[in-house]
């Protein structure tokens, strides 16, 4: 019986043996099987999140593309403005240089200073004239400070805009382009323009004002005396309106214009020189009157001599000029006087001293001598009169010292 007994308990003990294999047989399987989900499960996830991270991967991309696009964009923005900003310097450099030397220059590459630039007001900067013509801080009333020449390139664009809008809107001049006025009398795109005054074609007598190379536009003489001093002494303002007065008619040159806003040669414009040929021939010339007077600044000189020797307009009776150079006068009967920045005594080699030993001021200084030329009537006998009496008319002046950096046209 024990022994019964114990081959029984063997016997129960090794079938509890298998039911414990096959028990834990099963739980495997459904390890397994668990274990084969929560990696499915797993993998799911992953390739979801792979999938999300794509998705991230990609719009981080496309940001910084954007951003890419919008930093190259500024940044070609800031080299074009600054290119635009180096040429100008280079051609105020240019005019500043080559006048030391007599010579004549028209602004190489101007037309990339024109490409896409945005018109800024002196509103748009900050500044205005005062009732003096005294350019101020809209804030505060203070003068102006010079920065750099970036800045005072644009202050320099907003000046210009702001004298033509004074001689449409307070003088009465309009533009006029440089074409066949048979043509038509719009300004296109593509052509200079010059101002003039009302009725000029039929005023018995004529002024023609035609400034030196450099930055200057038409209305302008001096723009770093307009900027520093006063718009009354570096604009052609006063000439203008003293000629109004006079009922004369007026042509105010715009030489310097040669490019349009593409950076492309203007029509009938391309230089200074071509520029003034056109004016006279297509404006100057066919006016009616019977005398006609002219005032040039600088290389100015030159530009009138070119454009006179080319038409061979026989009714230029006096020309003033004014610290001028390459004028030669094609007629025995014209009266030329330079206004020069040295002092002189002989009055017989038509040169009288301005009052100033600045070139930028001889405009200013020497006006009130040139309308009393122009004003009076002048004969062989009483001209050398007429010369010593304007000598003790102009201004004398000595010119404030300004910086260097910016003391060009």
């Amino acid at each position: 019986m024990p022994c019964e007994r114990r081959y029984e308990d063997v016997s129960i003990r090794d079938v509890k043996f298998e039911l414990n294999t096959s028990s834990l047989s099963s739980n495997c399987e459904q390890t397994k099987q668990k274990q084969n989900e929560d990696k499915q499960a797993v993998k799911t996830e992953i390739s979801a999140v792979l999938n999300t991270l794509q998705d991230i991967e990609s719009t981080i991309k496309k940001f910084r593309e954007t951003i890419d696009q919008t930093k190259n964009d500024k940044i070609v923005k800031i080299l074009n403005s600054t290119k635009l900003e180096i040429i100008d310097i280079c051609n105020s450099k240019t005019a500043r240089e080559s006048q030391k030397y007599g010579m004549t220059t028209s602004n190489i590459g101007f037309g990339l200073a024109e490409k896409h630039r945005k018109k800024e007001s002196l509103k748009d900067l900050g500044y205005s004239f005062d009732s003096d013509g005294k350019l101020r801080r809209t804030s505060n009333g203070a003068d102006f400070k010079y920065t750099s020449q970036i800045e005072y390139e644009r202050l320099g664009r907003a000046i210009t805009e702001h004298i033509y809008e004074k001689m449409e809107n307070e003088l009465g001049l309009k533009k006029m382009p440089v074409i066949d006025q048979q043509v038509g009398s719009n300004c296109p795109d593509d052509t200079g323009f010059v101002f003039v005054s009302r009725n000029y074609e039929i005023t018995e007598t004529l002024l023609v004002l035609i400034n030196g190379s450099g930055a200057v536009r038409a209305g302008q003489w001096a723009r770093s005396v307009i900027i520093n001093d006063s718009l009354d002494k570096g604009s052609q303002l006063f000439y203008i309106n003293r000629a109004i007065k006079n009922n004369w008619g007026v042509v105010v040159f715009n030489a310097n214009h040669n490019c349009d806003e593409q950076g492309r040669p203007l029509k009938y414009s391309r230089t200074p020189s071509e520029h003034a040929i056109n004016a006279w021939k297509y404006i100057v010339q066919p006016a009616k009157c019977q005398e006609i007077y002219a005032v040039a600044h600088s290389s100015g000189g030159s530009i009138l001599n070119s454009a006179i020797l080319r038409t061979n307009d026989q009714r230029v009776r006096k020309v003033c000029l004014v610290d001028a150079y390459g004028f030669t006068p094609s007629d025995k009967n014209q009266l030329v006087v330079n206004f020069t920045t040295r002092s002189v005594s002989n009055y017989g080699n038509r040169k009288i001293y301005s009052g100033t030993d600045s070139h930028f001021y001889t405009t200013y200084c020497s006006r009130n001598a040139v309308f009393h030329i122009f004003e009076t009537q002048t004969t062989l006998n009483n001209y050398s009169n007429v010369i010593e009496d304007a000598s003790k008319m102009v201004i004398q002046f000595k010119a404030p010292s300004f910086s260097k950096a910016w003391q060009h046209y």
